[in-house]
């Protein structure tokens, strides 16, 4: 297939020590795949991993038609000091990381089975939760993708909320589960969104309902792990493996962003609170706390940070309104152990879960 970028040139890289970590630095599966492998720059690193074949790991690094320096071997040898192989792109524009990764999955050799990582500068046409387009500028926001093969003991259905609190934990950590003195809040909006709350007004009255903007969204798809001939029975992985595609979209610099689309009350920031971040430093804490969260999820399940979760989520005691579900209306009360929301209404509990409808604050009397 003919790629948008230049041929690529190849590097040999002579080894990787586990000690070189750098500082710094979108609904079910879609069949209208386009593939982008482009990238110019790449880097072979000798890596293992006991689950998948032994081979040489490919990490492409930026275009130089990429605006930034998005270091993608650096990220590579970030991820690979703890999980292993991992190929890591940056390109200057695709439609969608998701797509891309969703083709890439599908026609990876056996050899070739490692986790992988797309970034694109610019996303034309992204794609989020019911259906919904995310669009992204170079500089003003980041976009990525991460392909990682899981099989979690303990169901799928509370990944989003795991790989949301690792995404907010990494953009504004919270010691002791409380957020930073004088800075704004960063919450889990269930069940896949982040949501940048200011500091209260002063004067505002005890107990108001805070309004929050959106400021990051979460995309999870999966395809099946391809089925294994017999040659390669020794290095396959357990049965009921998938391909989890985690698509991610972070807004850095809101103000830059083309108005056009956005909800009437706008979208915040990173640098609302992380002014001195640009993009690819974020990349690297993004990327690194979204591949461990998948990891920890597949091996724990939900359970261990459950109350952490709740902790963080907007919604809770809070008046909701859904689109859909077992009532229009009730008071959020927490996450139940499979990830569902519990909402109060008519003397019950009722659960409503991820894809059955939309939630939102109730609006002010």
């Amino acid at each position: 297939m003919n790629s948008m970028y230049p041929k690529s040139n190849t590097v040999q890289a002579k080894g990787r020590s586990s000690s070189s970590t750098p500082a710094g630095p979108s609904r079910g599966p879609d069949h209208r795949r386009a593939l982008h492998p482009g990238a110019e720059e790449e880097v072979r690193l000798p890596l293992r991993c006991a689950r998948l074949p032994r081979h040489d790991a490919l990490t492409q690094a930026v275009s130089p038609t990429t605006r930034l320096d998005w270091d993608a071997p650096g990220l590579a040898r970030r991820l690979a000091a703890w999980a292993g192989p991992v190929s890591v792109r940056a390109v200057a524009q695709t439609g969608s990381t998701n797509t891309d990764l969703l083709e890439t999955v599908r026609r990876l050799l056996p050899e070739q089975r490692v986790p992988q990582v797309l970034l694109a500068e610019e996303q034309t046409s992204g794609r989020g939760r019911m259906g919904r387009t995310w669009v992204a500028q170079a500089g003003a926001s980041l976009t990525f993708s991460l392909a990682w093969p899981l099989r979690p003991l303990r169901g799928w259905s509370a990944l989003s909320l795991a790989i949301g609190h690792a995404l907010a934990q990494a953009l504004q950590p919270w010691p002791h589960g409380q957020p930073p003195s004088g800075q704004g809040r960063l919450l889990l909006k269930w069940p896949n969104d982040l949501w940048w709350f200011d500091p209260p007004a002063a004067g505002a009255r005890a107990g108001m309902p805070a309004y929050g903007r959106k400021l990051a969204g979460i995309l999870i798809e999966t395809v099946p792990w391809p089925a294994s001939e017999p040659q390669e029975a020794a290095v396959a992985p357990d049965a009921g493996t998938r391909w989890v595609v985690v698509g991610v979209g972070v807004n850095v610099q809101a103000h830059q962003l083309d108005p056009q689309g956005l909800p009437p009350q706008g979208v915040a920031g990173t640098s609302a609170w992380r002014p001195q971040d640009e993009a690819p430093a974020l990349w690297h804490l993004a990327a690194d706390a979204v591949a461990r969260a998948m990891v920890d999820f597949e091996a724990q399940g939900f359970g261990p940070i459950r109350t952490a979760v709740e902790q963080r989520d907007a919604l809770i005691g809070q008046e909701v309104t859904l689109s859909a579900g077992p009532v229009p209306q009730g008071h959020c009360v927490g996450i139940a152990e499979d990830g569902a929301l519990l909402v109060q209404a008519d003397g019950r509990v009722h659960r409503v879960l991820a894809g059955e409808a939309q939630v939102r604050p109730a609006p002010p009397l």
